[in-house]
């Protein structure tokens, strides 16, 4: 985990895909870890919004 993140996300690594300056790791979600202290933006399915727990999601 990165010392003072805003938020954690716990993932299973689900694909990979290399280009020759860096790589695009896509997973699937399990859990988040927030810090309390702040709101994390995050951009999903087109749109920017803030990182909820899971159980806040319905998940």
């Amino acid at each position: 985990m990165l010392r003072d993140a805003l938020t954690v996300f716990d993932c299973d690594l689900e694909t990979e895909h290399d280009s020759p300056t860096h790589a695009i790791l896509i997973g699937r979600v399990r859990g988040i870890i927030r810090n309390d202290t702040s709101r994390s933006l995050v951009y999903s399915s087109g749109a920017f919004g803030y990182a909820e727990p899971l159980a806040d999601l319905g998940a």
